[in-house]
């Protein structure tokens, strides 16, 4: 019977210890902090663990990791992949006699001008996550890169797209440039030297000329085009598979995290709702009193209302809360980023606050920066 009495009490006890990991391991990531020359990462908790090293510089990518320049305690600087938890991943295998500054961050790749000591020549390099250089030979420039393996060569030999996966270029007349967001689903935005947008396939075939009748927008491969009052999708054969009158977006769509999160985007509707469509042009659901789309994540749309209060919603088209704060980032895995007049940090779907003190804060789940 006392054995039996002791197996009991161990059971119990490991059982509390597995479910205390259990909970430390559900708590998420939320930013890196900076406060008084240390860096942290703040977890959902409001618990904080010191970082071995003082971040920089950081923003958001793709597959958990996140870009970042650092400095170790040796006051060497240099630039990694971190995870959420702030440990180092990758780091690029700069040559030891070149001095790196960083032009461009892709979810995939990093771009950047090495400078070299001994030469004193500058070369361009190009890293993958694995920290390896993957600048395609025979190139002297590349102007952007996509966030899918293609880069835009603009330099006194060539001018077009090159695939680093394929090792395949796709020429390009030199009246027209690759757009940043390079190609997904087959299709590319490009731009002409009057700033005019437009977009070719993957076959170099241009679907839509460049034009200031249009906005147009690239987004998870489905490109629409807004023109007339009436948003239209096409395919990378240039046909309009969808027409939906009275549905708009912002022509720096591109430009803010909107997304096909569970394969719905938000657009504008009229001209105070939000409506929810799927990548056929199907629409869903639709949210009044609306001023700005500021966030989707797939589960919580958020929204600034016409007198500038925060308004988050699930799926079904419930008001999750009503915020009234100065400034609010938009719903992330249940969180989002707040600033008020007298207090700032991260708050809940329910209005829980979680509040901070700090110099700098990155979000790292969608990469935003704030003092």
């Amino acid at each position: 019977m006392k054995y039996i009495y002791k197996t009991i009490l161990l059971l119990v006890f490991f059982g509390l210890c597995l479910s205390e990991s259990m909970a430390q391991n559900q708590q998420q990531s939320l930013a890196i902090i900076r406060k008084d020359a240390l860096s942290y990462v703040l977890y959902s908790d409001g618990s904080q663990e010191l970082l071995p090293y003082f971040v920089i510089e950081a923003e958001g990518a793709s597959e958990g990791l996140i870009r970042a320049k650092i400095m170790l305690p040796t006051k060497e600087m240099m630039y990694a992949y971190l995870d959420q938890d702030g440990n180092i991943k990758i780091q690029p295998k700069i040559p030891e006699n070149y001095a790196g500054r960083v032009l461009q961050l892709s979810n995939q790749h990093m771009r950047l001008i090495g400078y070299n000591k001994d030469t004193e020549e500058e070369r361009m390099l190009l890293f993958n996550q694995k920290g390896e250089n993957v600048f395609p030979e025979g190139f002297e420039n590349i102007s952007e890169v996509g966030d899918n393996g293609w880069v835009f060569v603009h330099d006194k030999k060539y001018h077009g797209f090159y695939d680093l996966t394929l090792k395949k270029q796709l020429d390009l007349p030199d009246s027209l440039s690759g757009y940043y967001t390079g190609f997904s689903g087959g299709i590319c935005l490009i731009e002409n030297q009057e700033y005019q947008k437009g977009a070719i396939n993957d076959k170099g075939q241009i679907i839509v000329p460049p034009s200031d009748a249009h906005d147009i927008a690239l987004i998870d491969g489905v490109l629409l085009l807004s023109e007339g009052g009436k948003l239209s999708i096409v395919n990378k054969k240039g046909k309009t598979t969808t027409s939906i009158e009275g549905v708009r977006f912002d022509e720096n769509l591109e430009f803010i995290s909107v997304y096909f999160e569970n394969g719905l985007l938000p657009l504008f509707k009229d001209i105070d709702e939000v409506v929810l469509i799927d990548k056929k042009g199907n629409q869903k659901i639709t949210f009044s009193d609306a001023k700005s789309i500021i966030e989707f994540d797939g589960n919580v749309l958020t929204l600034q209302s016409q007198n500038d209060e925060y308004l988050a919603y699930d799926l079904t088209g419930k008001l999750l809360h009503t915020f009234t704060y100065r400034h609010m980032g938009g719903f992330v895995n249940g969180f989002s980023y707040f600033s008020d007049t007298e207090k700032a940090g991260f708050v809940d779907t329910s209005g829980r606050e979680l509040l901070l003190d700090w110099d700098v804060l990155w979000d790292i789940r969608n990469g935003s920066m704030f003092f």
